[in-house]
């Protein structure tokens, strides 16, 4: 491949190349990046001095017309070229090529964190039923949970905003929950942790009180990897390749689908050691990606210097935004929660068959993941929000109606459409409407959303209507709310984007009148 001209000097090479889409005859400067760090070149209209050239260096460019001209073709081809071998490639000066970042550190850290988490994350139920815990204690303990994530994440993401110190609470935060998930499958592998109370009623409920303990302190320290793994990741990506970002999520998928599947069938052969072992093994992962990927754009790392109050009143004065989060607590309601109750656990059903529905959700989430570009390109947040709804309230409607444990299989995919389309929107939303100093607070505000106060929600009256009405009764209920808030969401976001536009327009004009 021919290359573009370049220009030297005795400390730098500055290559100059004509856009291919521009109808002008502007040409597009690509500057070394010893000379602007990681920045997208110098303001417009200011000029940059090439170290050397005041020495007696060579110009610029030739002040011959014709070799101009002639440099000019043998550019335009150049960047033609360039373009066929990567069609990213924009003619926006803003947006010049540039050399591409391995993602292999981010898909690790992705893949990793969530095969890890996915030794433990669908089979908490069933790892608190091996301790001893009963079925009223098992629901306790499980939704203290998203309690830890809505009470600690935002608070722990402000801190990580203003004092940029995320890698040091998420280090601390994965090896001190690796510490106290080792000691709660110890517990539900110990012949001891199901005595019965042979003197006293004292002797079983004092043998449940460490692993509880152990329990509540585990949901603690994992409350702040996964956003801000995000966060970290979103970091990392260079601009010219954020559309990259959906394939590298994909890879969490291929790790919660893989992990989940080999933890159905070593936890039960195994016991509960294979689940600390792997959660580990996943977590250290994490780690490495944490500490060996750089943030890129030097502006993802400034702190912030907003009150904690003036974090929440940005939140809630953004009206849209409010409401898309609001929405986002309604699609974390997890109804799901009571099917492994209702169908695998009446029905005596292995282990592993709950593995094979998990990995049918992630066989439909990762595809999302892959052509996130595309479908970003094709809808809108708020109609991508609307499917999700949508197919969440069609999911629970179905397992309403099931008769065999197996016709679980045909739903699961509804789950991996709807989490992947409320998380593509999600991601996006949170991007465009946090700056780069609030990055892990916005990620913080949608994690508590989507995986606290829905949770919570779904537990408190999910449990009510369960246990009142019964699991059929209960899903359906769950699935014309969720339809009703679909719509909901829909007209009203339409009114106020409808009514933000109005009043940008009528801001510009009195500019104009202003001038």
């Amino acid at each position: 491949m021919s290359s573009a001209h370049p220009v030297h000097s005795n400390d730098s090479t500055i290559t100059i190349v004509r856009s291919p889409l521009s109808g002008g005859s502007e040409n597009a400067v690509i500057y070394p990046p010893h000379l602007f760090l990681r920045s997208d070149g110098p303001p417009e209209g200011q000029s940059v001095t090439i170290p050397g050239a005041a020495d007696g260096g060579p110009p610029h460019a030739s002040s011959n017309p014709r070799e101009d001209g002639s440099k000019q073709q043998q550019q335009q081809s150049a960047v033609v070229e360039l373009q066929q071998e990567d069609p990213r490639m924009s003619t926006d000066s803003e947006e010049l090529p540039r050399p591409r970042v391995s993602m292999k550190l981010a898909n690790l850290s992705y893949f990793g964190n969530y095969f890890g988490l996915s030794a433990v994350g669908p089979y908490y139920g069933l790892l608190l039923q091996a301790i001893g815990y009963t079925p009223g204690q098992v629901g306790i303990l499980a939704a203290l949970q998203p309690l830890c994530l809505v009470v600690l994440l935002p608070p722990l993401a402000f801190i990580a905003d203003t004092y940029r110190c995320s890698k040091s609470i998420v280090t601390g935060a994965i090896f001190a929950s690796c510490l106290f998930l080792l000691l709660v499958t110890l517990n539900a592998t110990s012949p001891t942790s199901t005595t019965t109370n042979t003197t006293a009623d004292g002797v079983e409920e004092k043998s449940l009180v460490v692993p509880a303990i152990c329990v509540i302190l585990h949901f603690m320290t994992i409350t702040p990897i996964d956003p801000f793994l995000d966060y970290h990741v979103m970091a990392f990506i260079p601009p010219h390749q954020k559309n990259e970002w959906g394939t590298i999520r994909s890879y969490g998928g291929y790790g919660w689908g893989i992990g989940a599947l080999l933890a159905a069938q070593l936890n039960s052969y195994v016991g509960w050691y294979w689940a600390a072992a792997q959660y580990i093994i996943g977590r250290m992962c994490t780690v490495i990606g944490f500490f060996y990927a750089k943030p890129y754009n030097p502006s993802a790392v400034e702190s912030n210097s907003m009150r904690y109050v003036e974090v929440l009143k940005f939140v809630l004065t953004r009206q849209r935004l409010a409401l898309f989060l609001l929405c986002a607590c309604f699609m974390g309601i997890r109804a799901d929660l009571h099917v492994p109750v209702f169908v695998f656990k009446r029905a005596r059903c292995p282990e592993v068959l709950f593995g094979l529905s998990i990995a049918m959700t992630v066989a439909t989430e990762i595809p999302l993941f892959q052509y996130a570009p595309l479908i970003h390109a094709r809808f809108l947040n708020r109609q991508l929000l609307l499917f999700a709804a949508v197919s969440w309230s069609v999911r629970v409607t179905g397992y309403s109606f099931l008769q065999e444990p197996w016709m679980v299989m045909f739903l699961e995919p509804l789950h991996g459409l709807a989490f992947g389309l409320l998380w593509l929107s999600g991601v996006n939303t949170v991007g465009i409407a946090f700056p780069p100093s609030l990055s892990a607070s916005g990620f913080g505000f949608l994690h508590a959303s989507v995986f606290g106060v829905g949770p919570m929600i779904g537990n408190v009256i999910g449990g009510q209507l369960y246990e009142h009405l019964g699991a059929r009764v209960m899903f359906r209920c769950a699935a014309v709310f969720m339809a009703l808030m679909a719509f909901t969401f829909r007209f009203v976001d339409m009114a106020l984007e409808k009514r933000d536009e109005a009043a940008a327009a009528e801001e510009k004009k009195q500019k104009k009148e202003l001038q």
